[in-house]
């Protein structure tokens, strides 16, 4: 996913090769805080009778 290695020539250089890199980080940032939030909000399960 990272930039083509050597001198940057071309504007494609530049460019991602995924045009949606950008909103997957964002989207991958995002569900790390919002499992946080739902780890902490979520009540603990009493089925600790084995």
């Amino acid at each position: 996913m990272a930039a083509p290695l050597g001198l940057a020539t071309d504007e494609s250089f530049s460019n991602p090769r995924v045009p949606f890199a950008a909103t997957g980080f964002v989207i991958g940032v995002a569900l790390v805080f919002i499992s946080a939030v739902v780890y902490e909000v979520l009540p603990e399960s009493d089925s600790d009778s084995i």
